[in-house]
Order: structure tokens, then C-alpha cells, then sequence
């Protein structure tokens, strides 16, 4: 066992694209093993740039891969309730840009199911342990 973390980027537009490129160079213990994107030919030219070896044109396709143990949803925010729900039916650790969801009953039963399943969710709050927004007037920073 290498100790890495096998992890497949499902969606590769503008923000989609910093997420994988940091994972496939910049993040010591993950592994880029595979990409998806409904637009094929977007995933296809950054696996080849990247060296990332499968790339997808579904996320169900990606989710279908044992190789991918993680994935990084960085889609639109309208379809994170399906891929995500997607990733916990297939077992996968879950990574998810925020907002998480479209409404709060969309987030909780997101919420419920991947409890439920019992896999590692963590939802994207990048700014949670930037310094800079504790200085703007918070008391306290997170624990």
C-alpha cells in the first residue's frame, strides 16, 4: 500500500480545473486516478495534460471505477444532490465545493444518506481556517 489516496475530480470547469490540477500536483498523499466531465473532450485533453490515467465523460462512470477510493464534486452547484448521492451509493469519500446544495432539504437528506452510509463527507468551507477572515472581526477561531 502506497499510503495515497486514490481520488477522481468530477467536473473541470474553471474552479473544477484548480481542484484537479492541486490534486494531481500539489497535495503529497492523494493520487489523481481519474477525471470526469459531461463535456468529454474537456476531460479527455486534461487527463493527457495532466497525466491523469482514466478520464470519464459521466461522473456515474467515474463512481463506477474501483481504482477511485475519494472524488472532489466541483460541479455546478444544481447538481450536486444527484452526484453526491451517487458517490455515497458507490461507497466513495466525498469531497463537495460548497454550496452543498440548492435548499436546506435538499442538503439534509444529502445529509441523512450519507450518514446513513456511513462514508467521510466533507463539504468545501476554504475560508474556515483563513486567518484573514478571523481577523475581520472574530473573537474566536474554529477548533
Amino acid at each position: 500500500m502506497s499510503g495515497r489516496l486514490n481520488v477522481g475530480a468530477i467536473g473541470l470547469g474553471r474552479l473544477g480545473r484548480v481542484y484537479a490540477q492541486d490534486l494531481a500536483q500539489r497535495v503529497p498523499n492523494a493520487r489523481l486516478v481519474a477525471v470526469a466531465d459531461q463535456k468529454a473532450e474537456l476531460a479527455e485533453q486534461f487527463a493527457r495534460d495532466f497525466d491523469v490515467p482514466k478520464w470519464y465523460k459521466s461522473h456515474q462512470e467515474l463512481l463506477s471505477d474501483p481504482d477511485v477510493e475519494a472524488v472532489a464534486v466541483v460541479t455546478s452547484t444544481s447538481t450536486h444532490k444527484e452526484v453526491v448521492l451517487d458517490a455515497v451509493r458507490n461507497g466513495k469519500a466525498v469531497f463537495c465545493e460548497k454550496p452543498i446544495a440548492m435548499s436546506l432539504e435538499e442538503a439534509s437528506e444529502m445529509l441523512r444518506k450519507v450518514e446513513a452510509a456511513g462514508v467521510f463527507f466533507q463539504p468545501g468551507f476554504q475560508r474556515r481556517f483563513d486567518a484573514g477572515m478571523w481577523r475581520r472581526g472574530s473573537k474566536s477561531k474554529p477548533g
